[in-house]
């Protein structure tokens, strides 16, 4: 008996693998292994990377070009969706490999005048306030 709830998972990951299919079109299958910038892109790239390496990769594979042709068509999404869900009811090691990396992905808040809130590696210059200037 799986530990994992695929249907609530498969739900659950279904913005950012759209996110990632969205920016990337088919392309997305080529670039998992690199680095995304948007964070919601980065984890449908990881989350895309976890998935082919399960059972139901040519699947997995066929609903994300279909989805990349239109990646607001709801219809593409609900096969990429069921597609993933097949996968997760597969292989419950897989299933808790991706629900983990979903438990894991940062959530921060700011508050209060000035404040910022960051997530993930910070590659830049932040700044806040009135008249900032900033040199290098």
């Amino acid at each position: 008996m799986s530990t994992v709830d695929a249907v609530a998972l498969s739900g659950e990951m279904m913005p950012y693998l759209t996110a990632a299919v969205g920016a990337y079109g088919t392309a997305v299958l080529a670039k998992i292994e690199e680095k995304a910038a948007d964070a919601t892109v980065g984890v449908g790239q990881r989350l895309l990377r976890g998935l082919l390496s399960g059972g139901n990769k040519d699947d997995i594979e066929s609903a994300v070009d279909d989805l990349a042709r239109d990646p607001d068509d709801e219809g593409r999404q609900w096969v990429l969706r069921a597609r993933v869900k097949e996968t997760l009811e597969a292989d419950d090691t897989l299933a808790a490999q991706l629900a983990s990396l979903l438990q894991q992905r940062s959530s921060v808040s700011a508050a209060g005048k000035g404040s910022v809130a960051v997530g993930g590696d910070v590659t830049g210059i932040i700044a806040t306030g009135n008249n900032t200037t900033i040199k290098r």
